[in-house]
């Protein structure tokens, strides 16, 4: 399951020397949206509830697709760091498992309520949390 989400994932990462280059916000929303698209074009809802159980069952010893997820976000906030578009006191590591835990939120609550559209929660909480989540590290 691991080998097939990094290859499906893949792309994603490979959009990073791209995005470190522009606004922190709306390359870290593009970031986190395709993601998102990536799970709900090539899933079907079953799919999705399917790999939840997995992940989120601790008695599988399955950390890794978490810990992946979070150092493709993790490597995204320390390349605008890096290339000085967020400021060198940024919480690389907190930030990334922050903005992680919401992306795994969004489709646990997808697979509870197949009727709430995944995007336009993540789309609403880009709206109200990211750019103030981000507002003190930004380089002015």
């Amino acid at each position: 399951m691991i080998a097939l989400s990094q290859h499906r994932f893949a792309a994603i990462n490979d959009q990073i020397p791209l995005l470190v280059n522009g606004d922190p916000v709306e390359g870290i929303r593009h970031y986190l949206m395709s993601y998102l698209k990536v799970v709900t074009d090539q899933s079907t809802l079953a799919m999705v509830r399917s790999w939840l159980r997995f992940i989120l069952d601790p008695s599988n010893g399955q950390i890794g697709k978490f810990e992946n997820d979070r150092r493709g976000i993790e490597r995204l906030l320390q390349g605008l760091v890096d290339h000085q578009r967020l400021t060198a006191s940024t919480p690389v590591a907190t930030i990334a498992n922050l903005l992680t835990v919401e992306l795994y939120d969004v489709l646990v609550a997808w697979g509870v309520d197949d009727q709430a559209s995944p995007e336009q929660r993540l789309r609403d909480y880009c709206d109200v949390a990211l750019g103030s989540m981000l507002a003190p590290y930004l380089v002015k």
